[in-house]
């Protein structure tokens, strides 16, 4: 036989061996047995994970063996030899036939279930046909039969629980409303199944097993264990199952068994019994329900031996059910019709046609449910039948879930109650309709069922319908309507009636009719609540109308709240009109300004009176804050406040407003304006025109304050040129503060001069400075060697031992090495390489210094003699550095002469300092310098001067007048060792010259 898949082919072969080969004839497994392998056959279905074929041996057995040629199960045995083996129902059972002459039914496992047909001779082959429960034999005799084979539904129903059989071996319990199911294998052919509260009961061949919840409290439990066997091989038709005993029915007979198999009772009928079923009661003393063949209809109870005849029906009995109070009876004869009975008159109540089962709602005692034909009946109370189509038989009826077994398989079908609960409505019956209700229907028949109670002010059922469909809203109405009736007590019949309209009134705005609740609450005289009623709904124009009808009420309060509710729902225009027109400006100005509407604020401002600075001030703080310049400017020119204008321009940044203002007023408020103008300046920075701000704002020491903060962060960012240039304005802010009258000057001022000559002196360092870092730092630099090699000079001559912040001594003298020998200046750069071999300098810096002053030591230990420099006051040979203990000087070494320095290249300029002698002013001074020398000729050409003409000519007349000061400082004495330096004294008449 080949696998479904054509992949292997199995062979039995007459020494015992299963050979099984793969497409291309080699052995793949060899399986041994015992005895002929007369017959085998692969299982065909798709849905097993593995390959298992089934093997007859002439040893009596029934084995299995997956393709690997591993052994599944034990052997079987048969007691008969098989000729034939194969499977029928795409693999779900096996046909097996042989010596013992028949056909019998197996289940894939090899479990015996029942005969098919007797062959009448030894059965060599039996085939299924497929997809059809059709089966074929041939026996040794030669016959060749046909049989259809019929698989009885095997199931039990108790309330949400069914049961039943797969494979004919394995029974399924599955609780109808949590969809979850548990497996039992029994390992045996099942015949009947039986099903109450916690028991199952399952008849074999050969015995009755009894099962048990592990968990009786907990309703959704599935777990069975085995409680007793009743060891008997019994026959019945019928098996129901009670707390403490099995009830078998046999034709006429009911016998009851206990679970031990003793036989207790036995009940013998006088017609076929052909429905029974339990329909409770205490343990032990449940009774039955027994329908005859004769119409009869019997309750048995299991402690009694006597059967009680219920009704006597007029057809053969097929199915029925009691309701939930035990007071009708539904029964469903031979003849299709659905009939009910009232048990205590015995009487027919309702009939219909077209039923094959039925079920009473285990939840609603007046709904049943029948099925027939395709089309489901539902029958409440005394109302029409409700018909829908579906399929199958109704088995079950729990609340609004109806359990239909179709074929095999139970389907739970949601019903809703709306029709139910419809035709209880309409009879006002609102106690039954809400227990319909809650057997299940939507959201919205529950909500309708909720409106309709309470609109007939039925307040209990209409609060427990709220309550499903958790409507708060609705609930607290109710709780109200309660309290008020409570506390009205007893009142006349007049004011019940006002106060039942005025409840309806209330019912009806909450349902949204609120037209008619309005007339309502007028007709009873309450025309302010229509009037709040409008007005919570923002209907201003409808509770202005109702108003009028009423003298109490005041539109300007209506008013008001129609300003309140613009306010809440954040229309704030609307608002500030609203509550302008109540006269309430501050709170228009306060909303709009919160909001932000700018053009409404500034429409409330134009109509508020001028006199009204409280509203007007806080409507231009709200234009201040959201930078709106001309709005608020218009507010403060209406108060005619110019000194918050004044400050509105400087904190919008309109200076030119600001100063035009400022003018207006002659500069009354030019510190108001010019110190902040200044400050602005400095945050944009334009420190220029700040410094200049500073002084307007007569506030110099700001200035100053902002030049020494610029330096300071130049000085940290390296940008010595902006530090040297901040100093320098700094120095100039000092000598600015100085009276100009030299005969009078005060401590301060001197204290001014010294500040100014410290910052003018740290502007030339820093600016020197600038040069030196450009050479150390940069790659390549536009500087000339001469400029920085007496940048160099200049700063080690003036920084003294403590260099100032943010200029390294280091660089200085390493700058000054370098071009030491580039200008050939060896002694010098040997000088400060020494001194850098003593500096902590960077540890990249070594090497190189190391370097150069090796490399300086094969040079002359002399400078050139182009870079000697003599004093142009003594004219005495200075060194290039001064290295004298006297202090931090760039002077002449024997007068003391402060050299007078190229600001470019950082070289002397030939100028003597000098004095006028005692007696003579500054103004006569200048006056004798620019006067002419005596005895000399003045050029014919003098009047070239005064048209702008600019001559050059070769024959000058020779004077010796420009020597006269020359000859004079030659003649003087400047050797005079400790002594201070003071200033060259010249007499009048070498000034004349």
């Amino acid at each position: 036989d080949w696998t479904h898949d054509g992949q292997y082919l199995a062979i039995g072969m007459y020494n015992g061996h299963v050979s099984i080969r793969d497409q291309t004839g080699q052995e793949k497994v060899c399986i041994e047995r015992n005895a002929p392998v007369w017959s085998l056959a692969w299982n065909p279905s798709q849905t097993e994970t593995v390959h298992v074929v089934a093997i007859g041996c002439w040893d009596g057995t029934l084995s299995f063996y997956q393709l690997s040629g591993i052994q599944l199960g034990r052997d079987r045995k048969l007691d008969f030899d098989p000729c034939s083996v194969s499977y029928f129902d795409e693999g779900n059972y096996l046909l097996v036939g042989g010596s013992d002459r028949q056909v019998t039914l197996y289940s894939k496992e090899g479990i015996k279930l029942c005969k098919v047909a007797d062959t009448g001779d030894w059965c060599w082959v039996s085939k299924g046909r497929p997809n059809q429960p059709y089966v074929a034999t041939g026996s040794d005799g030669g016959a060749i039969s046909m049989h259809q084979l019929s698989f009885a539904p095997i199931n039990g129903l108790y309330q949400d629980r069914f049961a039943y059989t797969e494979g004919m071996t394995d029974i399924v319990v599955q609780h109808l409303i949590s969809e979850q199911k548990v497996r039992i294998k029994s390992r045996d052919y099942v015949k009947k199944v039986a099903l109450y509260k916690n028991r199952l009961a399952v008849q074999q061949p050969d015995k009755i097993v009894i099962y048990e919840l592990t968990n009786e409290l907990d309703p959704f439990d599935l777990r069975y264990r085995v409680r007793d066997k009743i060891q008997q091989k019994v026959e019945c038709n019928l098996l129901v199952v009670t707390s403490l005993h099995v009830i078998l029915c046999h034709d006429k007979k009911v016998q009851m068994f206990d679970f031990s198999g003793r036989k207790e009772k036995e009940w013998v009928m006088d017609s076929t019994i052909r429905y029974m079923k339990v329909i409770g009661g205490a343990p032990g003393r449940e009774g039955l329900l027994v329908g005859l063949s004769n119409g009869v209809v019997l309750r048995l109870f299991v402690d009694n031996p006597f059967p009680i005849q219920i009704i006597k029906h007029d057809a053969t009995i097929r199915c029925l059910d009691l309701n939930l109070p035990r007071t009708q009876l539904a029964v469903v004869d031979s003849e299709g019709k659905c009939t009910v009975y009232d048990l205590d008159s015995k009487e027919r109540i309702f009939q219909e046609s077209n039923a094959c089962s039925v079920a009473w709602n285990t939840e609603q005692e007046d709904m049943l449910c029948f099925s027939g034909n395709g089309t489901l009946s539902i029958k409440t109370g005394q109302f029409p039948v409700h018909q829908q189509p579906m399929q199958g038989i109704v088995v079950g009826f729990k609340g609004s879930k109806i359990f239909s077994l179709q074929a095999i398989s139970m389907q739970t079908i949601d019903v809703p109650q709306s029709a139910s609960l419809y035709q209880y409505l309409e009879t006002k019956n609102y106690e039954r309709a809400y227990k319909v209700a809650c057997l299940g229907v939507t959201e919205s028949d529950w909500r309708f069922l909720a409106l309709t109670a309470l609109q007939d002010m039925e307040l209990e059922t209409a609060r427990r319908a709220f309550i499903r469909v958790r409507d708060l809203k609705y609930i607290e109405l109710i709780n109200s309507i309660e309290q008020e009736r409570k506390n009205s007590g007893s009142c006349s019949e007049k004011e019940r009636k006002t106060q039942q309209g005025i409840h309806l009134a209330k019912i009806m705005a909450y349902q949204g009719r609120f037209q008619e609740a309005a007339k309502l609450f007028a007709k009873f005289g309450e025309v302010e609540r229509a009037v709040d009623m409008f007005s919570d709904l923002r209907q201003w124009e409808e509770a202005k109308v109702f108003a009028s009808t009423s003298g109490n009420m005041d539109v300007r309060e209506l008013i008001q709240r129609q300003a309140e509710w613009a306010e809440e729902t954040g229309d704030s225009k609307l608002a500030s009109e609203m509550y302008c027109a109540a006269g309430q400006y501050n709170k228009a100005i306060e909303i709009v300004g919160e909001a932000g509407c700018l053009d409404e604020l500034i429409e409330v401002a134009r109509i508020v009176d001028k006199k009204d600075t409280s509203a007007l001030k806080k409507c231009a703080m709200y234009l201040r804050e959201y930078g709106h310049h001309q709005y608020a400017k218009e507010v403060y020119l209406k108060m005619d406040d110019i000194q918050s204008l004044m400050k509105l321009h400087v904190e919008l940044n309109k200076w030119e407003d600001a100063f035009l203002l400022s003018e207006q007023h002659k500069n009354k408020y030019a510190e108001d304006v010019y110190l902040p103008y200044a400050r602005w300046l400095a945050e944009e920075d334009r420190f220029d025109e700040a410094q200049v701000a500073f002084k307007k704002a007569k506030q110099p020491e700001k200035s100053m304050m902002m030049l020494k903060e610029l330096s300071q962060s130049a000085i940290i960012e390296q940008r010595y040129d902006d530090v040297a240039y901040y100093l320098w304005l700094l120095s100039e802010e000092e000598l600015t503060l100085v009276e100009r009258n030299e005969k009078c000057l005060s401590k301060t001022d001197h204290q001014h001069l010294e500040s100014f000559e410290h910052f003018r002196s740290l502007s030339q360092q820093y600016y020197a400075y600038a040069a030196i870092s450009k050479y150390t730092d940069e790659p390549f630099s536009s500087l000339e060697p001469e400029s920085v090699f007496n940048a160099g000079r200049f700063l080690l001559n003036v920084i003294g031992p403590d260099a100032p912040f943010g200029i390294s001594r280091a660089a200085i003298l390493w700058a000054l090495g370098k071009q030491g020998e580039v200008l050939g200046a060896y002694k010098l750069a040997r000088y400060v390489f020494d001194k850098l071999g003593h500096l902590r300098v960077p540890e990249a810096w070594l090497q190189p210094i190391d370097l150069e002053t090796m490399l300086i030591q094969s040079k002359p230990y002399s400078d050139k003699e182009e870079q000697h420099f003599i004093c142009y006051r003594c004219s005495t040979t200075n060194p290039l550095i001064n290295t004298s203990s006297q202090g931090s000087k760039d002077s002449c070494i024997q007068c003391g002469h402060p050299f007078i320095r190229s600001m470019r290249s950082f070289d002397l300029l030939p100028l003597v300092e000098f004095a006028p002698p005692k007696g003579i002013s500054d103004d006569d001074t200048y006056s004798l310098l620019r006067s002419e020398p005596a005895g000399e000729a003045r050029p014919q050409n003098d009047s070239d001067e005064m048209k702008g003409v600019n001559r050059m000519s070769f024959n000058e007349p020779e004077s010796d007048a420009s020597d006269t000061f020359s000859r004079y400082m030659l003649s003087c004495d400047f050797s005079q060792p400790g002594q201070e330096y003071s200033p060259l004294k010249v007499p009048e008449d070498v000034l004349k010259q």
